[in-house]
């Protein structure tokens, strides 16, 4: 009998916040801290458009048929200016990712949430008869390793390690049926192989979790 363990659910990553994240984790879309700091504001302008007025923060929760969008603002005059408005919207923003979790908010959707936990921007190509590869994209950078060479790991490991200092045992991506398909059919892979793979990233995944959970909470 198999040892497995069962995928990761909304619920289990309800505390996660984005500071937990290690930074290889997150997909580069901010250019610069402010960006970074002023994710999902964004101003509200007077009727003439010409000043502004506040800040509106936009959140959305749940996905597919259960997403839900959430809006707020905060304008200068209620908050007693523009440093004050700023920080509350902050505050409010960073209280929706407490609430809602991790997967709401991720910088790219992910069909396994254990997902969001490896190098983000490397996805596996198969298909159109070539021989299936990792695939490291991000802005101008692109870097590949053929798993036909190095192994499914070896593979995923020689392009990981371009990006982040990732441990030996940092986890894979889990694979859908149509990924893995390809790779088992041209016996590059061994459905044992595989769910080996599967139950380590989950067993790290949730030893990240644990490790989440003991750090001590700064007061809200």
């Amino acid at each position: 009998m198999r040892f497995s363990l069962p995928p990761l659910t909304l619920e289990d990553l309800a505390s996660v916040t984005f500071s937990d994240l290690d930074s290889f984790m997150i997909e580069q879309r901010w250019r610069t801290q402010r960006n970074y700091d002023q994710r999902r504001i964004t101003p509200r302008q007077d009727k003439g458009k010409v000043d502004i007025k506040g800040w509106r923060v936009s959140h959305e929760k749940g996905t597919g048929d259960n997403r839900e969008r959430i809006q707020q603002s905060f304008y200068f005059t209620t908050y007693n200016g523009f440093s004050a408005a700023t920080a509350e919207a902050q505050s409010y923003r960073d209280n929706l990712e407490r609430e809602n979790g991790l997967v709401a908010w991720r910088l790219k959707p992910v069909e396994n949430l254990e997902n969001a936990f490896c190098v983000a921007g490397i996805t596996l190509q198969t298909g159109k008869g070539r021989s299936p590869f990792w695939l490291y994209r991000q802005g101008d950078v692109r870097v590949t390793s053929s798993i036909a060479s190095h192994g499914l790991r070896g593979a995923y490991f020689e392009v990981a390690r371009t990006i982040a200092p990732v441990d030996d045992d940092a986890p894979l991506p889990l694979l859908t049926a149509e990924e893995a398909e390809p790779l088992i059919s041209t016996g590059l892979l061994t459905q044992e192989a595989l769910e080996a793979e599967e139950l380590a990233t989950r067993m790290w995944v949730r030893n990240y979790l644990l490790s989440i959970r003991s750090k001590p909470r700064k007061a809200a």
